[in-house]
C-alpha cells in the first residue's frame, strides 16, 4: 500500500508551514487510508484552527469546512458519535462559507455523513436541502446531489419507496449536468 510509504513524510509535513490550513490537513489523507484516527483528529483540529485565523474575504475559509468534514469522519470511525455531532454543530454554526466548490462539498458531505455513517435512515431521508441558505448552491449543483443521494439511501433503507423515487428523480436531474463550469475549477478565492 502506497499510503504506508508516505507516513513518515506525512508526519513531518507540518514543519513546512505550521500555520497553513491546507498543509495541516493534507497528511490526514494518508492517516485516513491507514486508519490512524487520533492523528486524523489532531491534524484536522489544527487545520480548522489555522483556517479560523485566516481571512477569506470576510467569510469562513473553505479549509475550515474541509477539515471539519474529515474530523467528523474520524470521530464516526471510532464510534465517537457525540464528538461527531459536536463537529456537525460547528459546521452548521457558520452561515457564510467561502464561495468555492470545496465549501459546497464539505457542507453537503458533513450533513450526509452524520446520519449515513450511523445508520440513521429516517434522519438521512429527511435531510434538509441547502442547509446554508446564503451559500450559492446554484453554482454547485453536483455537490447538492450528495444530499439527494443521502436522502435516497435513507428513504430506501427506511422503507419509504415514494421518497426514494423522488430523490432518484432529483439525482437523475443532476446527472444531466454534464460538466463543471470552467470558472469554478480550481477556484479557491
Amino acid at each position: 500500500m502506497l499510503a504506508s510509504r508516505a507516513l513518515e513524510v506525512a508526519r513531518g509535513y507540518d514543519k513546512i508551514a505550521p500555520e497553513v490550513p491546507h498543509v495541516l490537513h493534507m497528511p490526514t489523507h494518508i492517516f485516513v487510508r491507514l486508519g490512524i484516527w487520533p492523528d486524523t483528529i489532531d491534524w484536522n483540529l489544527r487545520s480548522a484552527a489555522a483556517a479560523e485565523k485566516q481571512s477569506a474575504g470576510g467569510v469562513i475559509s473553505l479549509h475550515y469546512i474541509h477539515a471539519l468534514d474529515y474530523l467528523m469522519y474520524a470521530h464516526l470511525q471510532q464510534g465517537q458519535d457525540k464528538l461527531a455531532r459536536d463537529v456537525l454543530h460547528k459546521v452548521n454554526a457558520v452561515e457564510h462559507y467561502q464561495d468555492s466548490f470545496a465549501s459546497a462539498y464539505g457542507i453537503a458531505a458533513a450533513q450526509a455523513r452524520y446520519p449515513l455513517e450511523r445508520g440513521q435512515w429516517a434522519d438521512a431521508a429527511n435531510l434538509q436541502i441547502r442547509t446554508h441558505t446564503s451559500f450559492p448552491w446554484d453554482k454547485y449543483p453536483w455537490f447538492e446531489s450528495i444530499t439527494y443521494l443521502a436522502r435516497d439511501l435513507g428513504a430506501a433503507r427506511h422503507g419509504d419507496t415514494a421518497a426514494a423515487q423522488k430523490a432518484i428523480e432529483m439525482l437523475d436531474r443532476f446527472m444531466r449536468i454534464r460538466s463543471v463550469p470552467d470558472k469554478t475549477i480550481g477556484q479557491s478565492t
